[in-house]
């Protein structure tokens, strides 16, 4: 079985401590939340219908129930919770499973920064979320 591109940035330190507060365990941790967040969401499941767009069949039943709301707005928070560039980069590697393509060493260390970044924010906002419950 191969590995996902997530496992193979963290199998080469992209996650490792010795860069900002918060060890890899605690960034890992809070992926893992993300992920199960947005499985909880069905954010990315096909037949998904986009509620911004206004229904013309004249049906008044919700096609989503109030759980499933909010897992939707669950996971939107924790996403927005990176940043626009960081929020983006997450979720490149960690839900489409795609690589980085860069130019030279210089923008890989700009990719794993904001990588490590968004994951941080990340951290912080399941930490402000548990001490709210």
């Amino acid at each position: 079985m191969s590995k996902t591109v997530l496992e193979k940035y963290v199998s080469r330190g992209w996650l490792d401590e010795k860069h900002g507060r918060f060890s890899k365990q605690d960034r890992l941790l809070a992926l893992k939340l993300l992920i199960k967040a947005c499985f909880e969401s069905e954010a990315f499941s096909s037949g998904v219908r986009d509620l911004s767009i206004p229904r013309v069949d004249g049906g008044k039943k919700s096609s989503l129930n109030l759980i499933k709301i909010e897992a939707i707005r669950r996971f939107n928070l924790a996403l927005g919770s990176m940043g626009p560039k960081g929020g983006k980069i997450v979720q490149k590697i960690v839900f489409e499973n795609k690589e980085f393509e860069t130019k030279n060493k210089k923008d890989e260390r700009e990719v794993r920064r904001l990588f490590r970044e968004a994951v941080d924010c990340l951290v912080l906002y399941y930490i402000k979320k548990r001490r709210e419950k």
